[in-house]
């Protein structure tokens, strides 16, 4: 059921789904125009993801472990968003952690100094991962903007530049109830659920927020080499030649934009043949 919750003379979009089948209760903020497209540097909201999922101190998340709540962060590429999972008998606590969490997320060089070494090492270790590689070279030749130019996580250099200060702003940018969506499904009424969420609801204010768009660029090269084989981009296709015949390797032709996570689940699964198919050439060769 859609539904718009009011609080302090901001408006919030409300998706609610009651069932009492089972004593539990599903909850998440989605924060829309927050993801990796809105990165002051390349990798700042996956970052910060990962800041939160650190919790607010050392015994954040031993407290939540022993009531069996499920409370996580992640980032998209236009949103961000935060789950809780848990009993009915335990949702008030978990919303209570959620909320000092959020209050004060824990800013520290330590946090910032362990994150970084950790995406610093993931990514070096996609260094390695062709259809990750293969993924970034069809996203850099077909969407020519900064926000493709590198992964969600971003790059070295962007890792390095990210700090305290940046985090912060992207904290500050984040609590904005234009972006923000509740989402909420199990067994709990609707009054109850606002009673229990209008502490973080004071927490927000309203700002203007840019809503990006991004539209499929024809890009023409000279050529890019796959696996020492030249290919071609002609009409969103990397196509190259194996015994003086045309290969389309990889197409973009589907009719879909940055926002559509159809489209890339399935451009995921043709980059995963994208070496199988080279080699299954070259064998027949």
């Amino acid at each position: 059921m859609l539904d718009v919750i009011s609080f302090n003379q901001n408006t919030f979009p409300l998706i609610y789904e009651q069932d009492s089948s089972l004593p539990i209760v599903y909850f998440k903020l989605l924060f829309k125009n927050s993801g990796r497209a809105y990165d002051e540097i390349a990798g700042e909201a996956s970052f910060f993801a990962r800041l939160l999922n650190e919790g607010s101190d050392d015994s954040f998340f031993k407290e939540l472990e022993l009531r069996a709540i499920n409370l996580s962060a992640s980032a998209d590429f236009e949103t961000f968003d935060i789950s809780i999972d848990c009993l009915k008998e335990h949702f008030p606590f978990a919303i209570k952690k959620l909320y000092s969490l959020l209050l004060k997320p824990n800013f520290s060089d330590k946090i910032l100094s362990r994150l970084k070494n950790t995406v610093l090492g993931e990514l070096a270790s996609k260094n390695s991962d062709f259809d990750y590689l293969a993924k970034r070279l069809l996203d850099k030749t077909v969407y020519p903007y900064k926000e493709f130019q590198s992964s969600m996580d971003g790059d070295e250099k962007s890792i390095k530049d990210i700090n305290l200060n940046a985090l912060k702003r992207y904290y500050e940018n984040l609590l904005n109830s234009e972006n923000l969506v509740l989402c909420i499904g199990g067994d709990l009424k609707k009054d109850d659920f606002i009673r229990e969420i209008s502490p973080i609801l004071e927490l927000f204010s309203s700002k203007k927020t840019e809503k990006k768009h991004f539209d499929f660029v024809e890009v023409k090269k000279d050529g890019i080499y796959i696996d020492g084989k030249k290919a071609e981009m002609k009409d969103g296709r990397f196509v190259f030649e194996i015994q003086n015949t045309k290969i389309p390797v990889v197409s973009t032709s589907l009719g879909w934009n940055a926002g559509s996570y159809w489209g890339w689940f399935i451009f995921s699964g043709l980059l995963l043949g994208l070496i199988f198919l080279i080699q299954l050439f070259r064998k027949s060769s």
